[in-house]
């Protein structure tokens, strides 16, 4: 995977995710030594001529500013629901733009939200990108099924 999609890369599409549907919300930077708090995690599997997922992790609080700003409310106003239709949009669209730069044939999964992440010890890590927003971290994760090429 290394090969075909970079860091560099999985923070570019998830910089324009940012830009393109949170505009206002204030930019998506690299970030350096902020610890990954993940309270909230979601994934997208892919499926096909390349297999593996995309996850996205942050904080609960993150996740309850991406959906204010997504659904324009106030935090205080956000259901959990509404948490978690923000997150699973944000994996959705990096998992999907991903995806597009892949081998094809390729499908992708619905988001999978809050599984605890257990799926993880049949997985091997291919690419960790963290980025930050107002100060809080936001990581992308890309991984393979354990011991595929």
């Amino acid at each position: 995977m290394t090969d075909l999609v970079s860091n560099e890369t999985i923070a570019e599409i998830t910089q324009t995710f940012w830009g393109a549907y949170l505009p206002d919300a204030g930019d998506l930077i690299p970030a350096v030594d902020l610890p990954a708090i993940e309270d909230v995690r979601g994934r997208v599997d892919i499926d096909g001529a390349w297999t593996g997922c995309v996850e996205v992790s942050c904080s609960m609080a993150v996740a309850r500013k991406i959906a204010s700003v997504m659904f324009a409310a106030e935090p205080s106003e956000i259901a959990e629901a509404d948490v978690r239709d923000a997150v699973g949009e944000l994996v959705n669209v990096v998992g999907g733009n991903i995806k597009s730069i892949l081998p094809a044939p390729t499908s992708l999964s619905v988001p999978i939200l809050d599984d605890g992440g257990e799926w993880r010890f049949a997985a091997d890590l291919e690419s960790e990108v963290l980025l930050a927003w107002a100060g809080e971290p936001i990581v992308v994760r890309v991984w393979r099924p354990e011991g595929t090429i």
